[in-house]
Order: structure tokens, then C-alpha cells, then sequence
């Protein structure tokens, strides 16, 4: 992936499980989730720290390569509205 903000697609996901052996489903069953929560995760459609992190450790990569647009460059966590912040609207 080039040096641009930018997520890695469903089909680059795809690609990258395909070459390490493994799938969304095996990921879905790690993370104790549904597949389909796993897709929805990748399209960010939906957020979850822990799909996101097992998303990357099956493909080999950091958290922040895969997901660049929802991690900070230097690793302070994902990118989540705080509580607090969520409460006030």
C-alpha cells in the first residue's frame, strides 16, 4: 500500500489472508464474533479494536498499516469518540 491515509480494501484483506492461509471466518472465530461482524469491520462499517488487531496479526502486518485512517500514526490507540463526548450530543 502506498504512503496515502488510506485502509486497506475488503479485496487487498482478502488477497493478503489468502497468501498467509487464513480467512475472515477463522478471524470471526478467534475474536468470537460472526464473520459477517468481521466484513462489516474491514468495509468500517463497523469498529472493533480487537477485529482490527486480528485482522492485521493474520495478515502480518501493524494494526496501523491495514488501518491507517482509524489508528494514529504513532500508535495511541484506534480513533474512537470518547464517552464523554458521545453523552454531551
Amino acid at each position: 500500500m502506498s504512503f496515502t491515509e488510506q485502509d486497506y480494501s475488503l479485496a487487498e484483506i482478502k488477497i493478503a489472508m489468502i497468501r498467509y492461509g487464513t480467512s475472515q471466518a477463522e478471524v470471526a472465530r478467534t475474536c468470537e464474533v460472526s464473520a459477517a461482524h468481521v466484513h462489516r469491520v474491514i468495509l468500517g462499517k463497523s469498529t472493533s479494536d480487537r477485529v482490527q488487531r486480528a485482522i492485521a496479526t493474520a495478515i502480518k502486518l501493524d494494526v496501523s498499516e491495514v488501518f491507517p485512517t482509524r489508528y494514529p500514526a504513532y500508535g495511541r490507540g484506534p480513533r474512537v469518540e470518547s464517552i464523554k463526548h458521545c453523552a454531551a450530543s
